[in-house]
């Protein structure tokens, strides 16, 4: 069972958590992140996700929901490393853009951007999570969305 701190419509955090899949009061939010992973070659880290899950076979960046009581920069270290086994330096992140989603999505989206080298052998896929990683220059990942098999966000980093 994850529980969600719940934010007001600011972001703050309102002293309320949720269960993930109830639903929210209205001006109700909660935290979600995205790893946007840049090797030194200047290619970047993208995951299919399983079929099991919402926008099934579709490809991300690393992402997820914060657990209550987590912060956007262990939130993200956190996923990435549950979808695709990297450990991330948090020295090596910064926090590019805060995105705000209201409903029927009710979200805060921090955007996170990791330059460090990752090898591909350091990468271990969760098949309950994703069922591939590889890494794509930036015009591979533009032709991802030109065919609607990417999951949004790439604007905001490229």
């Amino acid at each position: 069972m994850e529980l969600w701190d719940v934010l007001d419509q600011n972001g703050n955090k309102t002293g309320k958590t949720i269960r993930r899949g109830e639903p929210f009061n209205p001006g109700e939010y909660h935290l979600v992140v995205f790893a946007f992973l840049k090797n030194l070659k200047g290619e970047f880290l993208i995951s299919k996700r399983a079929p099991t899950k919402m926008f099934p076979n579709y490809w991300e960046f690393p992402a997820g929901s914060a657990l209550s009581g987590e912060t956007s920069l262990e939130a993200i270290i956190r996923e990435t490393k549950e979808e695709v086994g990297i450990d991330l330096n948090p020295e090596n992140g910064r926090l590019v853009k805060t995105l705000r989603h209201d409903p029927p999505w009710p979200q805060f989206a921090d955007l996170w951007l990791f330059e460090q080298e990752i090898n591909e052998s350091q990468i271990v896929c969760d098949p309950e999570e994703v069922t591939e990683a590889r890494f794509v220059k930036p015009d591979q990942i533009k032709d991802f969305v030109m065919i609607d098999k990417l999951v949004e966000y790439w604007e905001v980093v490229n």
